[in-house]
C-alpha cells in the first residue's frame, strides 16, 4: 500500500497480526505476499464500496429532487460529501506518495475521486472544467513542483494564444510560435540543469506530455475543432495520466468529444471494475522477484534473456494495474481516457505491442471513414474487421466512422488529416478528387477517375490543381508491384534479352493482354457479394473504363519507362468493339443478394441483365499496335480463377506472361526466343539479367524448357494483391513528404492512360456489339 494512505490505519494492524500469525508457519516470502493481499483486497474492496456508495448517492438525488424537501436532503447530502473530500484532499496533500502513480493505487484517493466527482456531476457545466483545471494544478505541483507546473501552463498558453491569432489565416506563425515555445521551455530547462538536476528533468518531462496534447489542441483548432480556454486547460492539466512514466497524450479532437459534449456522469461500475483489476495485477507484478541487478548479473546469456522477459511481464503488468487505476479515477470523475497499457501481452506483432503500450499515442494516427450509411459501409467495416482479426499477420486498424449523406462535405469540414483515400463509385469520382485538392489535401484514388471522354478536361485540372498547390493526387495501380509485372518490364527493356520492339500491325500487334475476371466468386463456400452499382455500367463503367485502366497502364510503364506521352501526339484509338455478359435474374440475385433494381430494367432482356462489362480496344502508342481485350466470364470452372495473359514482340524473343491452366492459375514468367538458332544467346541474356536484379528481387532464376525459357520465382516475392496495395501507399506517402520526388511523368502518363480508356469505350459503343476472340493459351 503506498505510503501515507489513510486506509493504512485501518488495515496495517489487521496486516501486522496476520504476519505474526502466519510467520511461524509459512516462509518470508509467502508471509510478505499475504500481507501485500491483504492491503490489495482492501484497497479493492473499498473501491468497490465506494463505488456503490456513489451511485447510491445520485440515485438519492434522483429521487430526491422533484420536491422541496427532496432537494434539501440531496444538497445535505452533497455538502456533506463536499466536507469530506475537502478533508481527504488535505490528508492527502499533508501525507503524499513517493510517486506520482501511485496516488491512483492509494484508498484515500479513490475515496476522494468519487465524492469529488459525485459534486462535479452537480457544478454547472461551464464551472466543471474550471474545478478540475485547479485540481489538477495542485496535484501536477505537488509532485512536478510549482516552476515545473509554471513553465509548462505558461508555454501552453503562450500556444493557445499562438493559434487563437493564427487560425485559419496564418498557419506558418503558429508552427514558428511553437518550435519556438519548444526551443525556449527546453533552453530553460537546461538551465535549471545547472542548479538542481532532479528540478529539470521534472519541468522536462511534464512538458514534453502537455506540449504533444497542445500540438495536438493545434492541429484540431486548424481543423475546426478549438473549444474555449476552460476546456482548454482541462484538457491541458487534467492529471490523471497528465506526466510521468504512465502518461498518455490524449488527442484534443477525442477527449473533448468525450468529455466536453454535454454533461457526463461518474461511472461507477467502470471504475469498480478498474480498481479491483488494476490492484490484482499490481500485487501479481509484486509477487515476481525480478529486478534489472538481476538481469544485469546474469551469468549466461541465456539465463540474462530468460529474466529480461520474467522483467518485461512484471513491468508490463504494474503498467496495466496501475493504468487501470488512472482509469478508474477518471471514471470516478465522470471522465472517459482513452486505453492505455491494453493487452499487452497478447501482443502478436511489434506494431500490437506499441498500439498496446501506448493506446493514446497510437490514435494520433487514426483512419477515419467517411461515407452514407448503407451496405457499401458495412461491407468496408466487415473487411476491415476480418483483416484485423486474420490469424496470419492481423492488422490493427483504428477507425473513427462519418457515417451521413453529405460524407464528402462533412470531410472537407473536419479535414481530419492530410492525405485521403477515394475509392467506391466511380461516376463524379473525379468531382470529389477536385474537391478535395481544392481543400489542400493530398489524394490517393482508386481507379478510374473517369469514365467519359467529356471529363479529360477534368482530370487535366485536379492534375493541375495538384501541380498548383504542391499536392498528390495519384492513382492506385498495384499491377506494377506485382513480381511478373516487374521482371517483363525488365526484359522488355534488355535489348540483349529483347531486342527491339516490334510494332506489328493491328491485326497482329506488338502488345497483346488479355485479361479475364470472373462476376461470381465463391469464398470460403459464400458467394463473394457485390453491389448493385457495380452492373450500373453509367456508375461502374464498362470494361476497358475500369480492369482496362490496369492494362493501360502497364503497357505505357513497360514500354516507355521513365518517359512522358503527349495523348494528343503519342497516341492513336483505332477500333473498338463491346459484348455483354448476360446475368439472369437467379444468377443476379446469387451475385448481390437482392433483385434486379428498378434502375436496370431498361438493360434487361428477356428475364436477363445485359451487362457490357468486355470491351477489345486496338491503339497505337508511338507507332506500336497494341490490342487489349477485356473480360468478365459469370463464373470460372471448378479449380479455375481469374487470368492474366501478357505478351511484347521483340526481334529476339517474346516476353509473355500466362496464368491459365498449366500455370494452376498462378501467373508465370516466359521467354520465348524468336528464331530457334538464338535460343542459347537469349538464355545466356536472360541468366545475366536475372544475376543484375538480385538486389531488387533475390532468388529469381531462369529455367530452360526446351523451347522456351520460365523465369522462376521465389514463393516469397508472390505477395498478394493486398500487400500491392501497402506499397502503393508507401510510394504515394513518400511523394507526399518530398513531392519533388514524385516522378514527371506520372501527369501526362495518366492522360494518355485516361484517354484510352475513354475513347475507347466511346468508340466501342459506337459499334454493334460483337464478341473478340480470345488468344490466351487454355
Amino acid at each position: 500500500m503506498p505510503a501515507g494512505d489513510l486506509l493504512t490505519v485501518v488495515v496495517d494492524p489487521v496486516r501486522l497480526n496476520l504476519e505474526a500469525l502466519l510467520a511461524p508457519r509459512l516462509p518470508a516470502p509467502v508471509v510478505a505476499g499475504a500481507g501485500a493481499l491483504l492491503d490489495a483486497v482492501a484497497v479493492a474492496a473499498l473501491g468497490v464500496l465506494l463505488a456503490g456508495a456513489g451511485r447510491a448517492l445520485a440515485t438519492a438525488r434522483e429521487r430526491n429532487g422533484d420536491s422541496r424537501r427532496g432537494r434539501v436532503v440531496a444538497d445535505a447530502l452533497s455538502s456533506g460529501a463536499l466536507v469530506v473530500a475537502a478533508a481527504l484532499l488535505a490528508w492527502i496533500v499533508r501525507h503524499p506518495s513517493a510517486h506520482f502513480h501511485e496516488v491512483f493505487a492509494r484508498g484515500d484517493h479513490l475515496a476522494f475521486a468519487v465524492l469529488a466527482g459525485s459534486a462535479l456531476a452537480r457544478a454547472p457545466l461551464a464551472l466543471r472544467p474550471w474545478l478540475v483545471t485547479l485540481l489538477s494544478l495542485g496535484f501536477l505541483c505537488q509532485y512536478s513542483g510549482p516552476p515545473a507546473v509554471a513553465l509548462a501552463l505558461a508555454a501552453g498558453l503562450t500556444g493557445f494564444v499562438a493559434v487563437q491569432c493564427t487560425r485559419g489565416r496564418w498557419p506558418w506563425v503558429a508552427v514558428l510560435a511553437h518550435s519556438a515555445i519548444g526551443i525556449a521551455v527546453y533552453g530553460i530547462c537546461w538551465r535549471i540543469r545547472a542548479g538542481n538536476v532532479l528540478q529539470a528533468l521534472k519541468a522536462y518531462g511534464l512538458f514534453s506530455f502537455l506540449f504533444l496534447r497542445q500540438i495536438s489542441f493545434a492541429v484540431a483548432a486548424y481543423q475546426g475543432h478549438a473549444g474555449g480556454v476552460a476546456s482548454y486547460l482541462c484538457y491541458l492539466l487534467f492529471y490523471p495520466g497528465a506526466t510521468g512514466p504512465l502518461g498518455g497524450p490524449e488527442v484534443w479532437s477525442e477527449f473533448s468529444r468525450r468529455n466536453f459534449g454535454g454533461r457526463t456522469s461518474p461511472d461507477y461500475a467502470r471504475g469498480a471494475r478498474k480498481v479491483v483489476w488494476g490492484m490484482l495485477q499490481v500485487w501479481v507484478a509484486d509477487r515476481i522477484p525480478m529486478s534489472v541487478d538481476v538481469v544485469f548479473a546474469s551469468p549466461t546469456t541465456l539465463l540474462a534473456w530468460t529474466n529480461s522477459l520474467v522483467l518485461f511481464v512484471q513491468v508490463v503488468l504494474r503498467g496495466m494495474g496501475f493504468w487501470a487505476m488512472i482509469d478508474a479515477t477518471a471514471s470516478f470523475y465522470g471522465f472517459r481516457l482513452r486505453p492505455n497499457f491494453e493487452g499487452i501481452l497478447r501482443s502478436r506483432s511489434p506494431s500490437d505491442l506499441w498500439r498496446s503500450w501506448r493506446g493514446t499515442l497510437t490514435n494520433w494516427l487514426i483512419c477515419h471513414v467517411y461515407a452514407p450509411l448503407g451496405p457499401d459501409l458495412i461491407d468496408h467495416l466487415a473487411r476491415v474487421s476480418r483483416f484485423n482479426q486474420r490469424a496470419d499477420n492481423p492488422t490493427s486498424w483504428e477507425l473513427q466512422v462519418h457515417a451521413t449523406p453529405d460524407f464528402l462535405l462533412q470531410m472537407l469540414r473536419d479535414r481530419a488529416g492530410n492525405a485521403v483515400v477515394l475509392s467506391g463509385r466511380n461516376r463524379g469520382k473525379i468531382d470529389r478528387v477536385q474537391s478535395s485538392l481544392d481543400a489542400g489535401i493530398n489524394a490517393l484514388v482508386d481507379k478510374p477517375w473517369i469514365l467519359e471522354a467529356a471529363d479529360l478536361p477534368k482530370l487535366e485540372r485536379a492534375l493541375d490543381t495538384a501541380e498548383a498547390r504542391k499536392l498528390v493526387a495519384l492513382d492506385i495501380m498495384t499491377e506494377r508491384h506485382e513480381i511478373t509485372s516487374e521482371l517483363q518490364r525488365e526484359l522488355v527493356n534488355d535489348p540483349a534479352t529483347f531486342g527491339t520492339l516490334v510494332r506489328g500491325t493491328e491485326a497482329d500487334p506488338g502488345v497483346y493482354m488479355e485479361s479475364v475476371h470472373n462476376l461470381m466468386k465463391v469464398v470460403a463456400g459464400a458467394p463473394n457479394i457485390r453491389p448493385t452499382w457495380f452492373f450500373d455500367t453509367d456508375e461502374q463503367g464498362e470494361g476497358l473504363n475500369d480492369i482496362g485502366t490496369h492494362l493501360v497502364d502497364l503497357v505505357q510503364w513497360t514500354l516507355f519507362p521513365d518517359q512522358a506521352l503527349d495523348y494528343r501526339k503519342d497516341v492513336r484509338v483505332q477500333s473498338a468493339q463491346r459484348w455483354p455478359t448476360m446475368i439472369p435474374r437467379d444468377q443476379f440475385r446469387r451475385v448481390t443478394g437482392q433483385d434486379i433494381p428498378a434502375t436496370l430494367s431498361a438493360k434487361v432482356k428477356d428475364g436477363a441483365l445485359e451487362y457490357f462489362c468486355n470491351t477489345l480496344v486496338s491503339y497505337a502508342a508511338r507507332g506500336t499496335n497494341v490490342k487489349l481485350n477485356v473480360i468478365w466470364d459469370w463464373e470460372a470452372p471448378p479449380g479455375a480463377g481469374d487470368s492474366h495473359f501478357a505478351y511484347y514482340r521483340g526481334t529476339r524473343a517474346r516476353i509473355e506472361v500466362r496464368q491459365g491452366t498449366a500455370e494452376k492459375y498462378r501467373p508465370e514468367l516466359y521467354v520465348v526466343p524468336t528464331v530457334a538458332a538464338d535460343k542459347a544467346a537469349v538464355l545466356a541474356a536472360v541468366q545475366k539479367k536475372m544475376a543484375a536484379v538480385q538486389a531488387a528481387h533475390p532468388g529469381v532464376g531462369v529455367e530452360d524448357l526446351g523451347n522456351e525459357l520460365r523465369i522462376t520465382i521465389p514463393d516469397r516475392l508472390r505477395i498478394g494483391h493486398e500487400d500491392h496495395f501497402a506499397q502503393v501507399t508507401q510510394r504515394f506517402l513518400r511523394y507526399a513528404r518530398d513531392r519533388s520526388t514524385l516522378p514527371a511523368w506520372e501527369r501526362p502518363n495518366m492522360l494518355a492512360k485516361y484517354y484510352v480508356t475513354t475513347e475507347g469505350t466511346a468508340l466501342a459503343r459506337r459499334s454493334p456489339p460483337r464478341v473478340a476472340e480470345r488468344r490466351a493459351p487454355k
